[in-house]
């Protein structure tokens, strides 16, 4: 019987967990993705502002105008760095904290003053978790006039997804609770008992007794019951023949 339930706990065990688990994975795929398209959505509009702002100060030349307006937006959530550069990728206006992350102009900044167009990466950079967005400046004429980069800090969604992930840790350990003591419980009144009340049975019926239990008794062995019952009246039987013969015997 303890194997019985060792290996029905087991199996139990493993399917829930198996089935947790992808569910999990699912999930955590989802919830890392939407955070990802959200962070990219928000720096794609962010980007396009600071553009417009940055290109106006370009035209006009207003080179401390475009300083205070980079260090005015440079406090945004998960936002590292802002870099403005001229089309020969001379830093114009650089965040300290760009400075500390990105040490050379990205290779993708140069993608984006050649192909004229907004280029974006996700990547890791010193053991840091970053989405760079580089988009090229543009002056009155509508040619490149320069070129701008904003860095973005991506270990909040690794933290997110940890915690999911713990949550789901958390949620499968519960639910392998429940299963054990739901099944231990099973086990002990739908199979324990029966199996224990048809052993008590068979002993009555070796020792000759031909008491035959009431029907709850013996819930789902009643087959087996039934298959037991001529054997039982053939030892019932043999039995009173037995004691018959010995009694006549003495009376010899």
């Amino acid at each position: 019987m303890r194997i019985l339930s060792l290996r029905l706990i087991v199996a139990l065990i493993l399917g829930v967990t198996l089935v947790s688990l992808a569910s999990s994975w699912y999930q955590v795929r989802t919830d890392k993705d939407a955070l990802r398209v959200d962070l990219e959505r928000k720096a794609e509009t962010f980007g396009e502002s600071l553009a417009a702002n940055a290109e106006y100060y370009l035209q006009n030349g207003d080179k401390p105008g475009l300083e205070r307006m980079v260090h005015r937006f440079s406090n945004r959530d998960h936002l590292l760095g802002i870099g403005i550069y001229d089309r020969e990728d001379f830093p114009l206006v650089v965040t300290h904290d760009l400075d500390a992350v990105l040490p050379a102009i990205p290779p993708l900044l140069k993608n984006a003053l050649a192909a004229n167009r907004t280029e974006t990466t996700h990547t890791r950079l010193h053991f840091k978790r970053l989405y760079i967005l580089a988009a090229p400046l543009h002056a009155v004429n509508n040619s490149v006039a320069g070129g701008m980069i904003l860095i973005y800090d991506t270990d909040y969604i690794r933290s997110q997804i940890f915690r999911i992930w713990g949550q789901a840790f958390a949620h499968i350990a519960g639910q392998i609770l429940v299963i054990v003591a739901i099944t231990l419980l099973i086990v002990r009144w739908s199979l324990a008992g029966p199996i224990r009340r048809a052993a008590q049975w068979m002993k009555a019926l070796r020792t000759g007794s031909n008491t035959v239990p009431p029907a709850k008794d013996l819930d789902f062995l009643q087959s087996f019951a039934r298959e037991v019952m001529p054997l039982a009246e053939s030892m019932r039987q043999a039995h009173a023949a037995a004691e018959t013969e010995a009694r006549l015997r003495n009376e010899n």
